[in-house]
C-alpha cells in the first residue's frame, strides 16, 4: 500500500515480532539457461545482495529444521542498517498454544551459518517434536 500511495487505508501494521512471515515470503527468483551469456549479462544487475543474504539465511534455517509444506515454521531475516544480518524465527503448534522463538544476529558471518544457528536454537527448545507432530 505504501508503494501505491494508499497508506490512508492502512488500519494496522503488523511487525515481524507479531506476525512472522513464512520462509522466503515476497522473494522473487530469476532463472536462465546456463551458458546463455546474452541473457546472463542482461539480468546480472537485477540481483539484490541484501535480499540474497536474507533469503540464504531463511532457506538454510528451513533446511536444517527439515520442514515440510505443512510445518508451522516462520522466519524473517533482515539486513540491519549497520549491515548486520538478523534472523527471527518461530516454530509453533497449529493452535498457537505453543510457540518457540529464536532471534539471532550475525555480523560478517555467512548467512547460512546464521540460519543453522537459529535452527539449532529452536531444535534445542523442542522444535523437532512440534514439526514431527504435523502430518504431511
Amino acid at each position: 500500500l505504501e508503494r501505491i500511495d494508499r497508506t490512508d487505508v492502512i488500519s494496522e501494521v503488523l511487525s515481524p515480532e507479531v506476525m512472522c512471515p513464512p520462509i522466503g515470503a515476497g522473494v522473487l527468483a530469476l532463472q536462465c539457461r546456463e551458458g546463455d551469456d546474452a541473457v546472463i549479462d542482461v539480468v546480472s544487475g537485477l540481483g539484490d545482495p541484501a535480499a540474497y543474504r536474507e533469503t540464504t539465511a531463511e532457506r538454510m534455517f528451513l533446511h536444517v529444521l527439515q520442514g515440510h509444506c505443512n510445518s508451522p515454521i516462520a522466519g524473517y531475516a533482515q539486513v540491519e542498517r549497520n549491515g548486520d544480518l538478523s534472523l527471527r524465527a518461530k516454530v509453533f503448534t497449529p493452535d498457537g498454544k505453543t510457540v518457540l522463538n529464536a532471534h539471532e544476529w550475525a555480523g560478517p558471518l555467512d548467512p547460512a551459518t546464521l540460519g543453522t544457528s537459529v535452527a539449532v536454537a529452536l531444535l534445542r527448545q523442542g522444535a523437532r517434536d512440534l514439526i514431527d507432530g504435523i502430518a504431511h
